[in-house]
């Protein structure tokens, strides 16, 4: 009798050292995923410098499905090359740090993932496409405009901010998406020196 309890007891010991083995190691109740991130700037005809700034200190955010975040990070290049995570539906955002609602040469980027889901041990890539979110505007003046006047200026505002673009500004403004104005100024020089 006293075997049998003790082969039971042993039993019972090995059956539960099992099953918490199996239940302390996370790994296999997570899933992971990886970062692709595509940044467009082709159509925006972006110079390459500016491009290559952006594209390395774009910021990662991973939120919850329902819009918690989870966590961040301040520059792209800080993201894991893979992040292990709970099973659940997520997204990502990736931006640059720079909505401003007016500057020059000063792009503002944005991509989303969509929600995507995490299933236990199974690892996945995911690609954020992201462009420019913002308006772009260039001024150029005609050769008569330029012959004929003395001077001339055109100032582009947005409800939050102006850039006014003058005599032989040739940098592109960059201005958060709403309804801008655009007032041009041209002096012209009369024949007698007086300015109209």
């Amino acid at each position: 009798m006293k075997t049998i309890q003790l082969f039971s007891a042993i039993s019972i010991a090995l059956c539960l050292t099992s099953c918490q083995k199996e239940h302390s190691d996370d790994t296999d109740l997570r899933g992971s995923i990886s970062l692709v991130i595509e940044v467009d700037m082709r159509i925006n005809n972006i110079k390459g410098r500016v491009a290559a700034i952006l594209a390395d200190t774009l910021n990662v955010s991973l939120f919850s499905s329902g819009g918690s975040l989870i966590t961040s990070y301040e520059n792209v290049i800080d993201f894991p090359e893979s992040l292990e995570l709970s099973p659940d539906e997520y997204y990502l955002e990736v931006y640059s740090d720079n909505q401003d609602p007016a500057a020059w040469e000063n792009p503002f980027v944005y991509g989303h993932s969509g929600n995507f889901l995490v299933e236990a041990g199974i690892s996945q890539t995911l690609t954020v496409d992201c462009s420019i979110n913002n308006s772009k505007v260039t001024v150029g003046y005609t050769q008569s405009v330029i012959d004929n006047f003395g001077s001339y200026e055109t100032v582009v505002s947005n409800s939050q901010s102006s850039l006014t673009y003058g005599l032989g500004e040739v940098r592109a403004g960059y201005f958060s998406p709403e309804t801008f104005t655009v007032v041009s100024s041209l002096t012209f020089l009369a024949t007698d020196g007086t300015s109209i």
